[in-house]
C-alpha cells in the first residue's frame, strides 16, 4: 500500500479541501439515496494519511479540541458507486459514544468513528498487502462498516 506524498503537506492533492472542511462540516447522515436497503460500498484501498489536529471549535465558545483521524484512499469495487474514492477513520474517546457509520455518495466518501482502544489494530492493518473497507445497509436500518485485510 502506497504511503507516498503527493502534495508539500503529504496528502494526495484532492483530499486536501475534504481535510479542510472535515473538522468544520457539519456531520452528513448517510441517506436513504446515498446507501439503500441491500447495498454495499467496498474501497479497494491502494494508501493512507494520517492526520492529528487541535483546533478551536468557534470563538465564541473558546472550545479547544483534538482529532486523530486516518484518511485512506483507493478505486472502489466493480460493484461500488464509481465516485467512492476514500475512507475517513475518526478516533473518538473510549468512553464516547460511537457514531453510526456513513456513507455520502456525492463526496465519494465514507465515514467510520472507532474508539481510540481500536487504533492500534487499525494501524496494523494498514501494514498489510491488501486493505479493504466497505460500508452496507442491510434490513431494519442495520448500517453495518468495517475495514478488513486479506493475504
Amino acid at each position: 500500500m502506497s504511503t507516498t506524498p503527493t502534495s508539500e503537506m503529504g496528502f494526495p492533492d484532492e483530499c486536501m479541501e475534504e481535510i479542510r472542511n472535515l473538522f468544520v462540516s457539519s456531520i452528513h447522515d448517510t441517506a436513504e439515496e446515498d446507501l439503500p436497503e441491500g447495498t454495499r460500498q467496498i474501497l479497494l484501498v491502494a494508501g493512507h494519511s494520517m492526520i492529528t489536529s487541535n483546533f478551536l471549535l468557534n470563538t465564541s465558545s473558546g472550545k479547544t479540541d483534538s482529532q486523530a483521524v486516518i484518511l485512506l484512499w483507493g478505486n472502489p469495487s466493480p460493484s461500488s458507486d464509481p465516485n467512492l474514492k476514500r475512507i475517513y477513520i475518526t478516533f473518538i474517546e473510549d468512553n464516547a459514544k460511537v457514531r453510526r457509520p456513513d456513507f455520502n455518495k456525492a463526496g465519494g466518501t465514507i465515514r467510520l468513528w472507532m474508539h481510540c482502544k481500536n487504533m492500534p489494530m487499525v494501524l496494523a492493518q494498514l501494514h498489510e498487502p491488501n486493505v479493504y473497507g466497505w460500508i452496507g445497509h442491510f434490513g431494519q436500518g442495520q448500517i453495518y462498516a468495517d475495514i478488513h485485510t486479506s493475504h
